[in-house]
């Protein structure tokens, strides 16, 4: 125990520098990664709906759409698509829990598409500070399950996995019929 008041005044400096210097040190990057399955529909003629893998046929013209998202990490995430003034819509804004598959915007529901269609997804991690949006960088393409369409058929998309540093953005070009 230290009684002299100068040798208590330098101790408490002392702890307080070393203080400072823990918590100036810069925090590891927290990474996002996840998984993305995009699955498009169009109606046939007798009414029985089209699966479209959004991830590797883009260019096919589709009704409406559904994102499945499973990330590593609890993680907040946003929809958006982008309307004719060029401004951004939102269409869906939550916080999913880690390791967890979520249907967007929910199971056995679409988002609607007419004509050319910019949808942007953004991830973040829920305890990470919020920075500038990076494109997600695509690592490994794998056979999802089968998703259920419209009518009940099973429907098998791509499931891609992505990463990003700290906040993950991927943007998807939909053509609506």
């Amino acid at each position: 125990m230290i009684r002299h008041p100068l040798l208590r005044a330098a101790q408490s400096v002392a702890a307080s520098a070393a203080v400072a210097l823990v918590a100036v040190r810069p925090a590891p990057a927290a990474h996002v990664r996840f998984s993305l399955a995009a699955m498009g529909e169009r109606e046939r003629p007798d009414g029985s709906w089209e699966g479209v893998d959004l991830l590797r046929g883009q260019a096919e013209p589709i009704d409406r759409f559904q994102l499945t998202l499973t990330p590593e990490t609890d993680a907040r995430a946003r929809v958006e698509a982008q309307a004719a003034d060029g401004s951004w819509e939102q269409l869906y804004q939550g916080t999913l829990a880690g390791h967890r598959q979520y249907a967007l915007p929910a199971p056995h529901s679409f988002f609607g598409v007419q004509g050319n269609a910019r949808v942007r997804v953004t991830l973040s991690r829920i305890h990470a500070p919020i920075s500038e949006p990076q494109t997600a960088v695509p690592s490994t393409v794998e056979s999802g399950p089968p998703l259920p369409l419209s009518d009940g058929s099973p429907f098998r998309a791509a499931r891609v996995r992505y990463s990003a540093d700290r906040t993950a953005i991927l943007e998807l070009r939909l053509h609506g019929r």
